[in-house]
């Protein structure tokens, strides 16, 4: 009898081990995501929308073969902005300090937009120091869908400060939604209607309590494309991990996203606790230590968050709202745009 080789059949229990361990895997669809992500939709429905040359076209199918598609030449037609339909009480809040070109581009996109007769306030904030063309470019802006209003600090607030302090957040209602965008981004000009889709699908967003229940913050415009938590950041991206269109994802949109009333109004008080000593102590920031991944955690140890590159961020209002969103277990909305491009016109989605 031929003597066998010690050791072989531990090799071959191990390969066996490992092609089982893959094949599990990829039964149960295995794929890294972002923080904590998971699907809105479950029975989808098509809503396609799209910006070609000025003309519109949507299709909506509920999954029902007798009932004809749909078509609208124009997004005011579609049943989101017909009358008696949903209404959205958003404030956008715009920033502006230095940059010029990409203000104006920001507004050229905002005034771009469809609103179809609805009442958009628009409140223009101006840090202290903007630059005189800036400031004369706000105070002069025209903004023909609905109040407009100039807040001017007379001291440097920073980024942060104007996230923080530009909302009135203690005096918000309910159903009273904030749009807080920088000047460095651009809007679809259906941003509008994607939040009435998103509102109009997924509940209430005015009732503070029924929010809270599904642990909803707010709903993006903009589907990420990074993993920013982890350093160094690397490409992420949700149609790997979901095939819904809209998913759920435990990380905020700095990109332009809309904050529930309640819940930016809960944030401002968290924030106000958190950001203060023993929490907290901003003069950290101006010593902060190391670079890349050794880079110093700003902040109490015994609050940071495991493993996530947000410890480290100074000067940010968005570290905090990860801090909100992780110890509440909140999440936010995200549209599931393949392919998409910043500031792209097109929406494709799946909604309930």
């Amino acid at each position: 009898m031929r003597p066998r080789a010690p050791g072989l059949s531990r090799l071959h229990r191990l390969v066996a081990l490992l092609v089982l361990t893959l094949l599990l895997l990829l039964l149960l669809g295995f794929s890294s995501s972002l923080g904590s992500s998971q699907s809105w939709s479950t029975r989808p429905a098509r809503a396609t929308i799209g910006d070609t040359d000025g003309s519109f076209t949507t299709v909506y199918d509920d999954n029902n073969p007798s009932e004809p598609l749909v078509q609208y030449a124009d997004v005011c037609d579609t049943p989101e902005f017909a009358p008696g339909a949903l209404q959205l009480n958003v404030t956008i809040i715009a920033f502006a300090w230095r940059r010029m070109p990409s203000l104006v581009r920001l507004i050229t996109s905002l005034k771009r937009a469809r609103y179809c007769n609805r009442t958009v306030p628009l409140r223009m904030v101006l840090d202290s120091g903007a630059l005189p063309e800036v400031v004369d470019f706000v105070r002069g802006l025209d903004w023909p869908y609905g109040p407009k209003e100039v807040v001017e600090f007379d001291r440097p607030m920073g980024i942060r400060g104007m996230w923080i302090n530009s909302s009135r957040a203690d005096d918000l209602r309910d159903d009273e939604h904030v749009l807080p965008l920088e000047d460095d981004i651009e809007v679809s000009p259906l941003f509008y209607w994607w939040l009435l889709r998103a509102a109009s699908a997924y509940g209430d967003f005015d009732d503070g309590r029924a929010m809270r229940a599904k642990r909803l913050v707010g709903v993006s415009l903009y589907t990420p494309r990074l993993n920013e938590i982890v350093y160094p950041q690397v490409r992420w991206l949700p149609d790997k991990a979901t095939a819904a269109n809209a998913f759920l994802l435990q990380v905020p949109c700095s990109w332009g996203a809309l904050y529930l009333g309640s819940m930016w109004r809960d944030f401002v008080r968290f924030y106000r606790a958190r950001a203060r000593p023993p929490f907290f102590n901003f003069t950290q920031e101006a010593h902060q230590r190391g670079v890349g991944k050794n880079r110093e955690p700003l902040g109490d140890p015994a609050v940071l968050l495991p493993r996530s590159r947000s410890n480290v961020w100074p000067r940010s209002w968005k570290r905090f709202m990860v801090d909100y969103m992780y110890g509440r277990g909140y999440v936010m909305l995200y549209p599931n745009m393949r392919h998409q491009q910043v500031g792209s016109p097109w929406i494709s989605l799946d909604l309930p």
